[in-house]
């Protein structure tokens, strides 16, 4: 529990000081945000991961997720080249939980942690569970109406 109150103090910290392109504020109850953290770029899954989202823009937009490619010397929001990299060691450092060399994390509309793994997330792993939550149903539900 801890670990996980450390997180999101982490996640608020990262979001609202560190990447001026997005508040906090803006975030909370709106977006969802999936972070692919890797120290080496060249990392076969950290690029296998990009791949797969990649061709799931449409889902990543209706499910309000937005990703960010966080390394341990830069970050960027998206998953395209055109998105320019901010030299940045800070959020790498704030984010990684573990010594892997890879890493995803799901946090939730709450800006809680909703799933945590350091192999390539499929898209069914990563769907699967925003669309049992609450707010993703309800979300479904308001869109169908």
């Amino acid at each position: 529990m801890k670990d996980l109150n450390l997180i999101v103090l982490y996640v608020i910290a990262l979001i609202s000081y560190q990447i001026n392109t997005q508040d906090i504020q803006q975030q909370q109850w709106t977006k969802r945000v999936l972070l692919i953290l890797t120290d080496n770029l060249n990392y076969q899954d950290f690029h296998s991961q990009i791949n797969v989202f990649q061709n799931q823009q449409k889902k990543l937009d209706d499910s309000n997720l937005v990703i960010y490619q966080i390394t341990s010397r830069h970050y960027k929001l998206g998953l395209f080249e055109e998105n320019k990299w901010i030299k940045r060691s800070q959020p790498y450092q704030e984010m990684k939980t573990d010594s892997t060399i890879f890493e995803v994390i799901l946090i939730g509309l709450d800006v809680g942690e909703k799933l945590k793994q350091n192999t390539s997330l499929s898209t069914d792993k990563l769907f699967s569970p925003i669309d049992s939550m609450p707010m993703r149903r309800a979300e479904t539900r308001h869109k169908n109406e």
